[in-house]
């Protein structure tokens, strides 16, 4: 699971980033949305949390 955490937590980074350059070019706000996401499921993650599975399978979904 830390592994995939990270992981997880290297692709939100850049999609965070991403989705706030993208932003202030006036495209969408999904890129950053979905890297926040994809940040809180990293640390819900190395916490080992409950939540951590359902949210990536609900950002998965919704995606």
């Amino acid at each position: 699971m830390l592994l995939f955490s990270i992981l997880v937590a290297l692709i939100g980074l850049a999609l965070t980033a991403g989705g706030v350059y993208l932003l202030s070019l006036g495209g969408s706000l999904y890129y950053l949305l979905a890297g926040v996401v994809l940040l809180l499921n990293a640390w819900l993650g190395f916490k080992r949390h409950a939540l951590a599975r359902p949210l990536f399978a609900l950002f998965l979904v919704i995606t």
